[in-house]
């Protein structure tokens, strides 16, 4: 399967105690090509199931945009919400009309599962919600700005997984949104 480009699907899927073990047996090479073409998230998760010398080792071999990014995952306390995020969003800028908002919509349907549409300004900020029923029966020419829902129920990243299960459940949500201090939407979960 590694072979064939399943690894990401096969080894996020493998508990951590074995996934060690593969690690250890896989071509440095193999496992920097993994890290650098899977979603941070799953990246920064790969790392995280070496031993500490090893991560450090490996998180040198990659550029730094990257590494940045990798090494603020792994920053987050384990078991926070920003452990376990998702950081493939799907999200519309909220200057676009609804028309622009549905076929935007239209063209990533295929590619990832869109569970809410998250609304954000020009700096990523989340500024709002919308339901897909509301997009596609809004006037084709109204912002998203304008018909978004603007209070949403977020979590930052340092909140306690247990404290999103009560959020999720109390509220019956499928997805919940990852926010920093700046509102700026950093993933989902």
């Amino acid at each position: 399967l590694l072979s064939l480009n399943k690894a990401q699907s096969v080894l996020k899927e493998i508990p951590e105690p074995q996934l060690a073990d593969i690690f250890k047996k896989i071509d440095v090479s193999f496992f920097l090509d993994l890290l650098i073409s899977s979603p941070v998230d799953e990246a920064a998760f790969f790392l995280s199931c070496l031993p500490e010398e090893e991560q450090k080792k490996r998180l040198e071999q990659i550029d730094s945009p990257l590494r940045g990014k990798i090494l603020q995952f792994l920053n987050y306390p384990e078991d926070s919400a920003g452990r376990i995020m998702q950081t493939k969003v799907f999200r519309l800028p909220d200057r676009l009309t609804a028309r622009e908002g549905l076929e935007t919509l239209r063209s990533k349907a295929q590619e990832e599962s869109i569970y809410y549409i998250y609304c954000v300004d020009k700096n990523n900020r989340l500024t709002g919600i919308i339901s897909l029923r509301e997009l596609a029966t809004a006037p084709a020419d109204e912002p998203l700005k304008n018909i978004i829902k603007k209070e949403v129920v977020t979590v930052k990243p340092e909140s306690s997984s247990e404290d999103v299960a009560r959020i999720v459940a109390h509220y019956d949500f499928i997805a919940i949104p990852v926010v920093d201090e700046n509102q700026t939407l950093l993933g989902i979960i």
